[in-house]
């Protein structure tokens, strides 16, 4: 990788305490846009676009000039900036539980 960056293995929280983050799994995407790091996917697709249309997670494939490019870019400080995301609050769990307590279907 570019600049000692490194390819991490997951670890709990490790998006929060990030500036930037290299990751090989997923599940890292909806974190890291939650919390406003950005995040390059090295697939051609993903099974959450919303983290690219709204959050801060950008498509790169196999593309390596352009991860290179987009590596340099966020290093540089040009970040890309999520929009706030419907429903990803923090208060999921909250609303599942009144739901369950009032005996009311998901869906």
């Amino acid at each position: 990788m570019l600049d000692g960056s490194k390819i991490l293995p997951r670890i709990p929280s490790l998006a929060a305490r990030s500036h930037r983050g290299h990751y090989r799994f997923r599940g890292v995407q909806e974190e890291t846009s939650f919390l406003g790091v950005p995040c390059l996917t090295l697939r051609e697709n993903t099974e959450r676009p919303i983290t690219v249309s709204q959050g801060t997670n950008q498509l790169i494939g196999r593309d390596i000039s352009l991860l290179k490019s987009e590596i340099r870019r966020i290093l540089s400080g040009d970040t890309k900036k999520a929009s706030p995301i419907p429903l990803w609050d923090g208060h999921a769990a909250e609303r599942i539980a009144k739901v369950v307590i009032r005996g009311q279907h998901l869906l």
